[in-house]
Order: C-alpha cells, then structure tokens, then sequence
C-alpha cells in the first residue's frame, strides 16, 4: 500500500508519504503474519517513523500450542535530530490443552514493553520498560 497526502498550500495540513507491506501464511501448524511500514510526515514538524508488527501460532501437536508477538516503532524528528519515541512489545506463550482431558488448560505467557514516549510527551510521566510473566 502506498499513501500521499498533499494538501493546499493556503492549508496548514499535514503532508504524509507512506509504504505499507505485509505478508501472511496460514498454514496447518503454522500461522505467521508480519507488516513492514515507513511513514515521512511534514508539517509543523518533520518526522520519520519506523513500525513492524508480527505474530506467530504454532501447533507443536495436538497438546501444545505456541505463540509469539513483536511489535516495533521508531520516530525520528528531522527539526531536533533527536529520537522522538520509541515502542516495542515482545509477547511468548506457551498453551498446554490436552485433548483426553478438557478441564485441564493451562496458559503461560512472557510480555516485554519498552514504551519510551515523543518529545511532546515526556513531561507525562508514562515511560516504561516491564517484564511479565503469567500462568494460569
């Protein structure tokens, strides 16, 4: 996918270039999903951004099912020169359901945020970098 947006010149709109692509397979055991994308925006700033995003689910057997996420982005501020945020989400799972007994599931799950905000958010107080590890 591609997008241009340029607006009038009597317009304080925001002029924004974008590649968007993606790629899925869905397989039996296998399903695997990912999106590439680049953004330039110019208006009252200029701004460069990076994001991916991906998932993944794999059937091991019929028992154990394994899934994965990572999402990333990236901003760049061309009038500073400086990084203007950066996010990225990492999630690994494992699920244990066996088939000869379906009261039994159990759910594991490991998340990384590292979620460090713009320029224009720092005073906000919302930086995080965490770790978590689930089961249930």
């Amino acid at each position: 996918m591609f997008q241009s947006s340029n607006p009038d010149d009597d317009d304080d709109g925001l002029e924004r270039k974008a590649v968007s692509l993606g790629a899925r397979y869905q397989g039996e055991r296998l399903d695997f999903s990912n999106r590439l994308e680049y953004r330039r925006d110019r208006g009252d700033e200029d701004e460069t951004q990076w994001l991916t995003a991906n998932n993944l689910r794999f059937l091991v057997n019929e028992i154990w099912t394994g899934v994965g996420k990572l999402n990333f982005s990236y901003s760049d501020n061309h009038d500073t020169g400086k990084d203007d945020g950066r996010f990225a989400e990492f999630d690994a799972g494992l699920a244990y359901r066996p088939v000869y007994h379906d009261r039994l599931n159990i759910l594991s799950k490991y998340t990384y945020l590292y979620d460090l905000d713009s320029a224009g958010q720092q005073d906000a107080g919302t930086d995080e970098r965490s770790h978590v590890v689930s089961l249930e």
